[in-house]
């Protein structure tokens, strides 16, 4: 069995009314709602993508010689795969 590193990369998109003197000032406000409140709560309607990317991790033994092998007439080419979800 293989070892694949994976990354799951989720998009999520929530409205907000922020009232601010400028536009920084609403950025920084909505940066200090996202990441020092539980105030944003996010729904399955807020999700606007949903992809998935798998890479074969270096850790996998070669098929050739059962080792981990960096060896480029022997080992395979890395494998990566990738999935868009939603």
């Amino acid at each position: 069995m293989k070892s694949y590193n994976v990354a799951v990369s989720v998009t999520f998109k929530k409205p907000m009314k922020i009232n601010a003197c400028c536009g920084d000032e609403a950025i920084a406000k909505a940066k200090d709602i996202l990441f020092n409140t539980d105030v944003i709560e996010f729904t399955e309607n807020n999700i606007d993508s949903i992809v998935c990317e798998a890479e074969s991790s270096a850790e996998n033994p070669c098929d050739n010689c059962d080792e981990d092998c960096d060896d480029d007439c022997c080992s395979e080419e890395r494998e990566y795969l990738y999935d868009e979800l939603y």
